[in-house]
């Protein structure tokens, strides 16, 4: 990860700032400060984008430049990002597309931080017209995790009302060859019993289907 803090061209005018010979370098208070000649703007560097911009420097910041290297998963559009006053553009930069460059610009740290977590955790998607992908139909990565608790939620729920209702289909079917059995012990006519068995047998054999193995 590269982050560049770019500076307000006011602070050359400060009494506490001093220019090194060669005009590449020059110091604030005692920090060194280093000057992009293409760019024509002063900038600082730090780490990482969650380490704290000087305070000596707070109110002369311009706007902020990130650079990361990410994996591909979780799934992240390729294309241009937004949040607050960052802008972001992420490009994958293999032909196997294992690995995205993120680059981020905005008018504070604090921004930036927040887009680039959002990218990093694939909770946040392109701007609605800047998707480098085509029109999209998929969803977030929070949007997905929602779904899948959703899921698992009504699967258990399906699974706790059949574990029931095989509960009930056994206690039928029991019932059912009992009431055969008593049927066969009455004085009933022969043809009576009969066609009693052939209906019961019928419910029988759909019940039984239905019965785990």
């Amino acid at each position: 990860m590269s982050v560049r803090i770019y500076l307000k061209e006011e602070i050359v005018g400060e009494k506490e700032f001093t220019i090194g010979d060669n005009g590449r370098a020059g110091s604030y208070l005692g920090l060194p400060i280093f000057h992009d000649f293409k760019k024509g703007r002063w900038y600082i560097d730090i780490t990482f984008i969650d380490e704290q911009t000087p305070l000596v420097l707070r109110n002369f910041v311009e706007s902020v430049s990130v650079c990361e290297i990410l994996p591909s998963f979780p799934k992240r559009e390729e294309g241009i990002y937004r949040h607050e006053s960052a802008t972001a553009e992420v490009l994958s930069i293999l032909p196997e597309r294992t690995e995205l460059r993120v680059r981020v610009i905005s008018n504070n740290m604090e921004d930036a931080c927040n887009l680039m977590r959002e990218i990093r955790v694939g909770s946040i998607r392109p701007l609605p017209d800047g998707s480098y992908e085509g029109k999209q139909t998929g969803t977030s990565h929070a949007d997905s995790v929602a779904r899948i608790s959703e899921l698992e939620t009504e699967l258990k729920r399906l699974q706790s009302l059949n574990t029931e209702m095989q509960g009930t289909l056994v206690f039928l079917h029991r019932r059912l060859i009992n009431y055969k059995i008593d049927v066969f012990r009455t004085a009933w006519p022969f043809c009576f019993k009969s066609g009693v068995e052939k209906f019961v047998d019928s419910l029988l054999g759909k019940i039984a289907t239905k019965l785990p193995g």
